[in-house]
């Protein structure tokens, strides 16, 4: 470092001292004995007992102004005037030394903070200067496809952000990343607005290009970003994705052959997602909750089918084998055991919830639903 930077290294590293810094490098010695003297000092004036102590005397201080005054009148006369050193003028050479060591402060100071800014990210002190300067620049451009390159470049800077606040892992950062994603699309629309309206005027096949690449790169950071966003961050993750189709479908309009690369279409995945979160959200906000203990519903054509089935089964149990031929009965082997017969068709007995009490209905409720809800024939889709 050179010695124009060394004395405000050495402020910097005091002041850090003073104000109690973790993680501060030692200072040399003389350093921390101005430290141990600024320790001292602070703790002096910090106790009410050495305030009460050090305080001047009403006394002193009236004699004192008392003093002062009358020195005036002997001191500030027209004789004395002339002791007076004279101005020193400084030559144009030393001006000149002046303002390139106080510009070299300053740009040396300002290039640092805005180097530890280019690192920063949403929710850091220095972020909102990362912003500024990325205006600035973006400002400075001198027409619609340097401000276009300018706002896509931007907009990939917001996607990094947006891997490493994942990569934190920390309760801070996940809110941050829905407004940067935000910030995404909104900078990619505004910067391939721009580059397609400056490709009106140049007939550039590599504008649209440039174009369709970043949202194909887009969009291949965010499906690999959807496996850990947050799920407050699936709607902005989903707008992003519709963001960079909808450029890539603007850029093909204007030149389908400026370009080798295939159409883009946004992943289910991104919609799917999208839709189950708002479901579990909806669900999650209700006060009800989820079980499988409605009663089902049965219609009547099922009920009938059924009683029909067991009045088939009953007759055929009952009647018995045909006769043969000639009034003579077949005779057989051993005969096996007789089959029971059934006494009467099958009946369904149902207990009906009647003023919170459970009531049994019975052998059957002829021609009627034997079920706790209504017929559903005209009311189910």
């Amino acid at each position: 470092m050179t010695a124009l930077f060394r004395p405000r290294q050495r402020t910097e590293v005091f002041a850090a001292r003073v104000d109690g810094a973790d993680r501060v490098v030692r200072a040399d010695a003389e350093v921390e004995r101005l430290v141990g003297v600024a320790t001292t000092l602070r703790t002096f004036a910090e106790s009410p007992v050495q305030q009460a102590v050090a305080a001047p005397r009403d006394e002193f201080v009236a004699d004192l102004r008392a003093r002062l005054l009358a020195e005036t009148a002997v001191v500030l006369t027209p004789e004395n005037r002339s002791l007076r050193l004279p101005e020193r003028r400084r030559g144009t050479r030393e001006r000149k030394l002046v303002a390139v060591a106080t510009a070299a402060v300053i740009l040396g100071g300002t290039a640092g903070v805005a180097t530890a800014a280019q690192s920063a990210l949403p929710g850091d002190a220095l972020y909102p200067l990362k912003r500024g300067i990325e205006r600035a620049e973006t400002g400075l451009a001198s027409n619609d496809a340097g401000r276009g390159r300018d706002l896509l470049s931007s907009a990939t800077d917001r996607l990094d952000e947006v891997d490493r606040l994942l990569a934190r892992r920390a309760p801070t950062a996940s809110p941050q990343i829905p407004g940067t994603l935000h910030d995404f699309s909104a900078q990619a629309r505004e910067g391939s607005g721009l580059l397609l309206t400056s490709y009106d005027e140049s007939q550039d096949p590599a504008t649209i290009d440039a174009v369709r690449r970043f949202a194909a790169d887009g969009l291949a950071t965010l499906r690999a970003m959807s496996t850990t966003a947050p799920p407050d961050a699936r709607d902005e993750l989903r707008d992003a994705a519709n963001t960079l189709r909808d450029i890539d479908r603007q850029a093909r309009a204007l030149c389908d052959s400026c370009s080798d690369l295939p159409p883009l279409h946004v992943p289910r995945l991104f919609l799917v997602s999208a839709d189950a979160q708002r479901a579990l959200a909806r669900a999650g906000s209700d006060a009800t909750p989820l079980d499988n203990s409605h009663p089902v519903i049965v219609p009547k054509d099922a009920l009938h089918a059924v009683e029909e089935v067991g009045s088939r089964l009953t007759n055929g149990a009952t009647s018995g084998p045909a006769p043969a031929p000639g009034g003579s009965s077949p005779t057989t082997g051993p005969q096996g055991p007789a089959l029971p017969t059934p006494t009467g068709s099958p009946k369904i007995r149902v207990r009906v919830e009647i003023n919170g009490k459970g009531v049994d209905t019975g052998d059957g409720l002829d021609q009627t639903v034997k079920t706790l809800l209504p017929d559903p024939d005209g009311l189910l889709p």
